[in-house]
């Protein structure tokens, strides 16, 4: 195991709906994650989502994966920026 040592932020954009920042953390908890912070920003009916974590650098394709469905069915963008 690599450890929590793959720093991330996932930036997430688009229209706001209810409960989006709660399916997308909810979806986190599913792996063994140090999330450092979240910020949102709502700005005219738009969202920018951002989440800052530390992750096992093996599981990164499984955590993006998670995430893009979700915003693919939320018709979001989602981002990947390491740190």
């Amino acid at each position: 195991m690599g450890g929590l040592n793959y720093g991330v932020i996932a930036l997430i954009s688009g229209r706001s709906q209810e409960s989006m920042k709660e399916r997308f953390l909810s979806a986190l908890k599913e792996f063994v994650i140090d999330i450092k912070d979240t910020q949102e920003i709502l700005i005219e009916g738009r969202v920018i989502l951002a989440i800052s974590f530390f992750c096992d650098p093996a599981h990164i394709s499984a955590i993006e994966k998670d995430l893009s469905s979700i915003a693919e069915t939320l018709n979001l963008d989602l981002a990947f920026d390491p740190l």
